[in-house]
């Protein structure tokens, strides 16, 4: 048994050809006014703790305070045995690896490349070389 309405979405007999204005969809029309969703982003870290905030204050205080007294005690007679830039170098080739050791763990080849872009060199190089400056200054006092 044939119905004598057409289906949606099929032209009328003999409108082969013709435009129509508007067509019915087969979609509901909330369907059709929504976008595609994008993915999920990450969940946000957790901020450190106030523990992990205090742990961290309490280790540059008190690196920084014991930095002096370690150049006075390595001093013989009121000189250094060693070559003034030799723990600024030491110290900066040493961060050099080990951060690189650690974005190698945690993210692979990838975290490595992500230490040498372009983009953190620019940003970080100026930084580190103040601070290094700021070493230096401090090795000759």
């Amino acid at each position: 048994v044939r119905s004598a309405t057409p289906a949606p979405n099929t032209p009328p007999a003999g409108a082969a050809g013709q435009h129509r204005a508007s067509a019915p969809s087969a979609m509901p029309p909330a369907a059709l006014e929504t976008e595609p969703q994008a993915a999920a982003a990450p969940k946000p870290a957790e901020p450190p703790s106030n523990i992990m905030k205090f742990a961290l204050f309490a280790f540059f205080v008190i690196t920084r305070a014991a930095h002096p007294m370690l150049i006075d005690y390595s001093k013989v007679d009121g000189k250094i045995l060693y070559a003034r830039d030799t723990p600024i170098m030491t110290n900066k080739l040493l961060t050099i690896v080990l951060m690189n050791l650690a974005g190698l763990a945690i993210d692979g080849v990838k975290g490595l490349r992500m230490c040498w872009r372009w983009q953190n060199l620019k940003v970080f190089g100026p930084i580190g070389c103040v601070y290094a400056l700021g070493d230096f200054l401090e090795m000759l006092s």
